[in-house]
């Protein structure tokens, strides 16, 4: 195992594939959780993908992004690039999210979107 797989066993379970699927096609990540049920974190999984407005790369990668998102939707699921604190005197971010949030922290709900996060990742691996 190399360094850059060590880094990867570091991150949730459940959400570590969608951050590798997303680093092996160009999109930087900053952040991630599998989503818990503990009241103090996140109810559902989440990516954090920094915006960095002079690269035009990394602009292409999500261009790539939102259309492969499209092409998964399309499929049944609900999905989305959420802008987060667009403020150019500030970095701004997406976060790669389920549209369904569960705030009533059920846990039979956060199976299932831990599941799509998954599923989202052998989606994105196969382009």
């Amino acid at each position: 195992m190399g360094w850059e797989d060590s880094l990867y066993l570091e991150l949730d379970p459940k959400i570590r594939n969608l951050v590798r699927a997303l680093n092996e096609k160009g999109i930087r990540t900053d952040g991630s959780c599998e989503g818990h049920l503990d009241p103090d974190k996140s109810p559902h999984p989440h990516v954090s993908i920094p915006l960095d407005p002079c690269n035009i790369a990394h602009w292409r990668a999500l261009f790539w992004l939102f259309q492969k998102l499209g092409e998964w939707n399309s499929q049944g699921h609900d999905w989305v690039l959420r802008p987060f604190y667009f403020d150019p005197a500030y970095p701004s971010w997406f976060f790669l999210e389920p549209r369904e949030e569960n705030n009533d922290r059920d846990p039979f709900v956060l199976v299932r979107l831990q599941k799509e996060a998954e599923d989202l990742a052998e989606f994105l691996s196969r382009f």
